[in-house]
């Protein structure tokens, strides 16, 4: 399995862990089934869209200047701790170089999402 379905699907194990961990305290609630289940998956959504939009922004390079301002000042009032000094363009190539994509998070949000709309409406039919 390539690093692309790992990442999918241990970004769908962490949404089935949490939807898992909510539903459990609906049903200890007394609520139906079907909402449990809609409130698991939807509390997994919100948490998987969250993350994987936090992971899209920060791909697009939306923190660079504060990270590289951040990066900067440490580096010169601490330098035995941070290394020595480092121009923008070095610190851009870098962190492009470091980022992983948001693709697994997004999709396994809008598929927890789907599966909570669909138990919703099926609770309250």
């Amino acid at each position: 399995m390539d690093e692309r379905k790992k990442s999918v699907v241990k970004s769908f194990i962490v949404g089935a862990v949490i939807a898992v961990a909510v539903g459990v305290l609906g049903f200890s609630r007394e609520y139906g089934i079907f909402r449990c289940i809609s409130d698991g998956a939807f509390v997994a959504a919100v948490a998987l869209l969250g993350v994987g939009g936090i992971k899209w922004v920060v791909g697009r390079g939306a923190f660079d200047v504060s990270g590289y301002g951040m990066s900067s000042f440490l580096r010169t009032h601490l330098p035995s701790v941070f290394g020595g000094r480092e121009t923008r363009d070095e610190y851009l190539e870098r962190k492009a170089k470091e980022r992983k994509p948001a693709f697994p998070q997004l999709i396994s949000g809008v598929v927890f999402l789907v599966i909570s709309v669909v138990f919703m409406i099926i609770f309250y039919i």
